[in-house]
């Protein structure tokens, strides 16, 4: 970078108008700037150590599809040590990620910051290190006025209740310091739902664009504790959810009930992914229950489209069920999957890598013609909850293949029976390549 070559021409970049040099360093990374530059000679030093110019600081890298990755170690350790104690009093901004942020804010204080951008964070390490690191937690009580938080985390079936109370909390503790917060991308994923004798916080979230809630396993709080929490976002613009809901006396989750409850409150939404399941117990009640062709007929009159629905109806039974799901479905689990399911774009699951039966009962018609079936990326069977008619089909090798299989779960008396007392090898090929063998 010591010469321009022009028209065969040395040329010395020094000659160069600071206008230009400058207009040349806009196009560049500052912190490769910083890293390249600072300490060459007086003139760049004049021109970089600029509070104008480095009072933003980005110590990310933006890779294609908007991916972000760390700057690397050898550029870290020069601007840490020899440039951030040149120039720290004039940082009022600030970007940085997981991999950097200790090393960043124990190498110098920030008296001017007032904006702190933390990106590509899991929700557990930006819990760890809001509560954990002393510095960062002064800041953001004491000095950061904006902050801006982008996570990474994905929809996921382990994440604790424990820790979504612990980040809901601690956002709403943040927001109420803050003139400014943004927190894009909030993506929770529970193993459960409890109802609480709590009070339900109304405190509107109006810096909130994006939430994703998904609970793997049903609830009773639906009404009384997420749509709550749902109408607290009225700027909401990306909104998922993947829910199963018990309600006692009552209907179906359906369009209409979407719009009136929750889109009213949501103006901005402009996508909505969704996979909801209603179980309903209704005991005492006498409620006419809507059809499938009932269902769709409201989601259309509430102009919400690309739904598909499935509704099992039965009288002679207390508990019935209904599904409503977005076809441009997001989420990579189908849960509670009935008989009754009509397909639809689901016709087959070819990639179907866990899979697990729930169904005690024995099959009615053992004599009728099954198809042999090929489940070519099946890893994980649970059959520990199924009757040994369906564990049959997919472990004997005359019935299913299933050429991936590492782990399984089954009841010891299944597996008895299945190999008669552990004397024949029918399953022998299927279970061949078996890492992991789990006897409920």
């Amino acid at each position: 970078m010591n010469t321009l070559i022009n028209n065969h021409e040395n040329t010395n970049i020094l000659d160069l108008p600071n206008e230009m040099l400058l207009a040349i360093m806009s196009k560049l990374s500052k912190i490769d700037v910083l890293y390249s530059l600072v300490g060459v000679n007086r003139q760049f030093d004049q021109l970089i150590i600029d509070p104008f110019y480095i009072h933003d600081l980005d110590f990310t890298r933006k890779l294609l599809f908007d991916d972000i990755s760390p700057i690397d170690k050898q550029t870290l350790d020069r601007i840490c040590g020899k440039i951030l104690p040149r120039i720290n009093d004039k940082v009022n901004k600030l970007t940085v990620e997981p991999l950097s942020i200790e090393r960043i804010f124990h190498a110098v204080d920030y008296a001017q910051l007032y904006s702190l951008s933390l990106v590509n964070f899991s929700q557990e390490i930006l819990l760890r290190h809001i509560i954990d690191n002393a510095v960062i937690h002064r800041l953001m009580t004491e000095q950061i006025t904006c902050l801006n938080i982008q996570v990474s985390d994905k929809i996921r079936s382990d994440f604790s209740v424990k820790n979504h109370s612990n980040i809901l909390s601690l956002i709403l503790f943040i927001r109420e310091n803050l003139n400014d917060l943004t927190f894009s991308h909030w993506f929770i994923g529970l193993v459960q739902i409890f109802d609480t004798s709590a009070n339900i916080d109304n405190t509107k979230l109006p810096q909130l664009k994006c939430f994703s809630l998904a609970s793997y396993q049903r609830t009773c709080s639906y009404d009384s504790r997420i749509v709550p929490l749902l109408r607290r976002m009225p700027n909401i613009e990306e909104l998922t959810l993947f829910l199963s809901v018990i309600r006692m006396e009552s209907t179906y989750i359906d369009g209409i009930h979407l719009h009136d409850e929750i889109l009213i409150h949501v103006p901005r939404l402009d996508k909505l992914l969704f996979s909801i399941t209603t179980i309903l117990y209704n005991i005492n009640a006498k409620i006419e229950l809507p059809s499938n062709d009932d269902i769709q007929r409201g989601f259309i009159e509430k102009e919400i489209y690309q739904v598909d629905s499935y509704v099992i109806n039965d009288p002679s039974k207390v508990q019935q069920e209904c599904r409503i799901y977005s076809k441009s479905y997001p989420f990579n689990v189908f849960s509670h999957l009935t008989s009754g399911f009509p397909g639809g774009k689901f016709d087959d699951f070819p990639f179907l890598k866990k899979l697990a039966l729930f169904n005690t009962a024995a099959q009615q018609n053992k004599r009728c013609s099954l198809p042999f079936i090929t489940f070519p990326h099946l890893v994980e069977p649970h059959v520990h909850m199924a009757h040994t008619d369906y564990a049959e089909q997919f472990l004997y090798e005359r019935n299913a293949h299933l050429p991936c299989l590492s782990s399984l779960e089954i009841c010891y008396e299944t597996l008895s029976i299945l190999t008669n007392n552990f004397t024949n090898d029918v399953a022998r090929v299927n279970c061949d390549k078996l890492q992991r063998l789990v006897i409920k």
